[in-house]
């Protein structure tokens, strides 16, 4: 349990770390908020997916 919450951990900060970088990317071009929260929802749908896939509880 330890190692898969490592490896979540891992995950979800390399998820803030390249939506940040998108985030900065756009910033003050219209739209940035919805370029921002697609990346976003994009990357946490691929995450559960493959949580959910690699037998994790999928409860975050």
């Amino acid at each position: 349990a330890w190692t898969s919450f490592v490896v979540f951990s891992i995950s979800q900060s390399t998820m803030l770390v390249v939506g940040a970088i998108y985030y900065m990317l756009f910033t003050g071009v219209p739209g940035t908020a919805t370029y921002y929260a697609t990346i976003m929802t994009i990357y946490t749908w691929v995450a559960k997916g493959a949580w959910f896939a690699l037998g994790y509880p999928y409860d975050f």
